[in-house]
């Protein structure tokens, strides 16, 4: 079967191999990992990658692991299927906070399970988008092969379908739950991380949170006219660093 997977992820475009899958009935299924019990679905790039190496992003991961402690604070932003909010809930323990930020709706069922079948009851899950702006948003959702590629503007040159969320910026969704500090933020979100960061100046500028790790998107931002060298020049002025402790794109503050 796991041929059958790979042929599905490699056909183009990603619309017919949505559509076959739903012909083969192809369904979800739990697979056990050393990081926990996910309800992946196993014809996805995600849920293959688990099926396959029993891992996602170990680079990303290795960063979650080294940087989280017990009663630690850590947002998820652009949690997808739930998978980092799992790992970082396992690090920050019951004493700690994990805010997994999601926005489209049908991926809501798969976090809470995914969350249940891990017992991570530390994880308070938001369905909204964050940007520039407070209100709502028309997000474009990518066929399931990818869900991780739903973002807040077309990307593909075929129309996807789309639904309306809320949205808020990272200053104000933060002032609303009350978090004074966020030991490590993930963010990827498919381009927006421009809007997301400028968009709210102040939290980066005070200091509000120690680590990022930051998922960036030139040819996304290219498209729209955004620099992602803005963006880390504004995080340099407001004291951050790269981490060289990581593969990935880790910030961390300067004390």
């Amino acid at each position: 079967m796991n041929s059958l997977y790979r042929l599905l992820l490699r056909l183009r475009p990603a619309l017919i191999a949505s559509f076959l899958k739903r012909m083969l009935c192809i369904r979800r299924r739990v697979v056990e990992t050393p990081t926990g019990r996910f309800y992946i679905d196993p014809a996805s790039n995600f849920g293959y990658a688990l099926l396959s190496e029993k891992a996602y992003e170990p680079e990303l991961a290795h960063a979650v692991k080294t940087l989280l402690r017990e009663g630690d604070v850590f947002l998820d932003l652009g949690a997808n299927e739930g998978y980092f909010s799992v790992l970082a809930a396992a690090h920050v323990g019951k004493s700690g906070i994990v805010l997994s930020v999601e926005p489209q709706s049908r991926l809501q069922p798969v976090i809470f399970r995914n969350l249940s079948e891990n017992k991570a009851s530390q994880v308070r899950v938001f369905q909204c988008a964050v940007s520039d702006s407070n209100g709502f948003a028309e997000l474009s959702l990518p066929p399931d092969m990818n869900t991780g590629h739903g973002a807040l503007f077309q990307k593909t040159r075929y129309r996807n379908p789309t639904e309306i969320v809320p949205q808020y910026t990272l200053s104000n969704f933060l002032g609303l739950l009350n978090i004074p500090r966020l030991t490590l933020m993930k963010i990827d979100i498919e381009g927006f991380e421009y809007e997301a960061i400028l968009g709210s100046r102040d939290v980066f500028e005070r200091g509000w949170i120690t680590h990022i790790a930051l998922e960036l998107h030139p040819s996304l931002l290219k498209r729209r006219g955004k620099n992602e060298q803005d963006i880390l020049d504004f995080l340099t002025d407001c004291g951050y660093e790269r981490d060289g402790n990581f593969v990935n794109l880790v910030l961390s503050r300067k004390v």
